[in-house]
């Protein structure tokens, strides 16, 4: 493929390739330059510090000790990696700035907002529901809202951490979540229900046990074989619940779970009231075109990445109304 083009492979991307050869190949040629620059600024540094480290390291070992060595290699070894890790940083975030907006408004029925709205969607809700752990700290960015076949749906980037002290009790900080999380508007006030991780006969029996004043009381049977190996579902009120959700409708959540989450099959869902939530750990940055030093004309594959991203609620819209 001819550099700086862009090949349409899916139906929500056609008519896509002309607005970015107008648009967006002519940005991406002016910040190759930069990029291609900014690489080469790095390079001199990380070269100068190498040769300093090196230098230092031969003095230090000579007149002082010859462990005193390990001290300037090491420094000079980290700030290599810290300059390597940020070449061409600035240009990757405006790059990702610029493509954003461009796909968004292209899908229509979208907004991006350039900040995310308070209260965008209801924490406590999400921690009760099990969407997102309980977590010290909860970062929120790249705040999407739209509408789909007539229904309102919110899509938050999110990341949840705390933190901890190991074995020398040093601080730090721990992961417990990073990727999406989807509200969407449900046609009807529905019973409250969790979708949990199937652990197996026995621990799942625990886990209801252990989770019995946080759970919904009454198990959903899905009298579906394989559906039932990814989840336990727990509603309060099963034939209310049947009357608007097909048990067929875990089978859905699965395969977006893993072609959005690596091929893990599993994901948090759950209705409560007329809302619908859904949380997906992403392997890669939502709306990022960080290519990691490769070349901007390569940006294509990134592109299509964001759009299959951008487009999962209408999936799941879709399947809430067969």
């Amino acid at each position: 493929m001819s550099e700086y083009q862009f090949v349409e492979s899916a139906p929500f991307e056609t008519g896509f390739s002309r607005i970015f050869d107008q648009q967006i190949a002519p940005f991406l040629r002016e910040k190759e330059v930069e990029r291609q620059a900014a690489v080469s600024r790095s390079m001199f540094w990380i070269n100068f510090s190498g040769v300093v480290a090196v230098v230092l390291a031969g003095l230090g070992g000579y007149y002082i000790h010859p462990l005193f060595a390990i001290f300037p290699l090491a420094f000079g070894g980290a700030a290599a990696l810290i300059l390597y890790l940020e070449r061409g940083g600035k240009v990757s975030s405006d790059v990702s700035k610029y493509i954003r907006p461009i796909l968004c408004k292209f899908l229509g029925h979208m907004e991006l907002h350039s900040d995310v709205p308070m209260s965008f969607l209801p924490i406590g809700r999400l921690v009760s529901l099990q969407i997102i752990p309980e977590s010290e700290r909860v970062r929120e960015n790249h705040a999407i809202s739209g509408t789909w076949r007539d229904t309102n749906y919110k899509l938050l980037q999110m990341s949840c951490s705390d933190t901890y002290r190991d074995s020398d009790n040093k601080r730090k900080t721990r992961t417990l979540f990073s990727g999406i999380v989807l509200e969407i508007d449900c046609p009807a006030a529905l019973p409250r229900t969790v979708f949990v991780k199937d652990f197996g006969e026995t621990l799942n029996k625990l886990y209801s046990w252990a989770s019995r004043n946080v759970l919904p009381q009454h198990r959903w049977d899905l009298g579906l074989k394989d559906a039932e190996k990814i989840f336990e579902v727990f509603t309060d009120d099963p034939h209310q619940l049947e009357q608007y959700v097909k048990p067929e409708f875990a089978y859905t959540l699965s395969e977006i779970a893993k072609r959005y989450q690596g091929g893990r099959d599993y994901c948090s869902a759950a209705f409560s009231g007329n809302k619908f939530y859904l949380a997906l750990s992403l392997p890669h940055g939502f709306l990022s075109f960080n290519l990691g030093g490769a070349p901007l004309s390569e940006a294509d594959e990134t592109i299509h990445r964001a759009f299959r991203d951008l487009v999962m609620p209408r999936q799941i819209i879709d399947a809430l109304h067969q």
